[in-house]
């Protein structure tokens, strides 16, 4: 008698290569992507520049800027530097 064995579902290859529960998105998948066509541009030379897709992030949102001295600007800046974060952790788990 054989045991069939059946193939594992994605979410379980992902938990046994990167020991995390982390479901797959659509928009997890897009920056996968995103961040794959930044580290190309990485290793011709360029800078990985983020200022681009905050802007895209933001468009259509309202802030409320009236505390302290926050500007739209520092926004942008601040979820720039965080899509670099992002990108850089991402770099470091999947790029070897």
């Amino acid at each position: 008698m054989s045991i069939l064995r059946r193939q594992p579902r994605i979410g379980e290859v992902y938990m046994m290569r990167f020991g995390t529960d982390i479901k797959l998105s659509y928009q997890r998948a897009m920056m996968s992507g995103i961040f794959y066509r930044i580290y190309q541009l990485e290793q011709m030379g360029v800078e990985p520049d983020f200022t681009d897709i905050a802007a895209d992030f933001m468009r259509g949102k309202e802030y409320n800027l009236s505390s302290g001295r926050n500007l739209i600007g520092a926004k942008q800046r601040k979820i720039a530097k965080d899509y670099l974060n992002y990108y850089n952790c991402w770099k470091q788990t999947l790029i070897r």
